[in-house]
């Protein structure tokens, strides 16, 4: 039943949208013309979604050590950081624009969600055998 589930959301998605199947494709071509201005920085935004990586290092301390317990980096300098990443898309057109894909991407999943909740309460029941 969880393959169920797994089938259901990007099919849900891309019922939702019908760019969605060449999407990616196209923003990757987008992608491939611009070059990053600082390729440390735009290494992090190019290998993570956007808001997933914000959102890792918003996490608190005892989050953040449980789930990366190799990294010693403080609230702070977690903070300073993310703070550093945004500035640089702001002033990296290349990793502007795919920020801007992640947070478009992200939208698309929240959109299918929200859509289709009760299928998807469904599919999570059969999948945790609560038919």
């Amino acid at each position: 039943m969880q393959k169920d589930l797994f089938a259901l959301l990007p099919k849900l998605i891309v019922e939702s949208d019908d760019d969605t199947r060449f999407r990616f494709q196209a923003q990757q071509e987008a992608l491939d013309e611009l070059r990053c201005t600082q390729p440390p920085l735009g290494e992090w935004i190019d290998r993570c979604d956007y808001s997933f990586l914000m959102n890792t290092l918003s996490l608190s301390d005892r989050l953040f050590a449980k789930e990366f317990p190799g990294v010693q980096l403080s609230v702070e300098e977690r903070k300073q950081f993310a703070e550093e990443l945004s500035r640089h898309c702001d002033d990296c057109a290349r990793c502007h624009l795919k920020k801007m894909y992640d947070l478009q991407w992200e939208s698309c999943v929240d959109r299918a969600i929200a859509e289709n909740r009760e299928e998807i309460g469904k599919a999570i029941g059969y999948a945790v055998g609560k038919k």
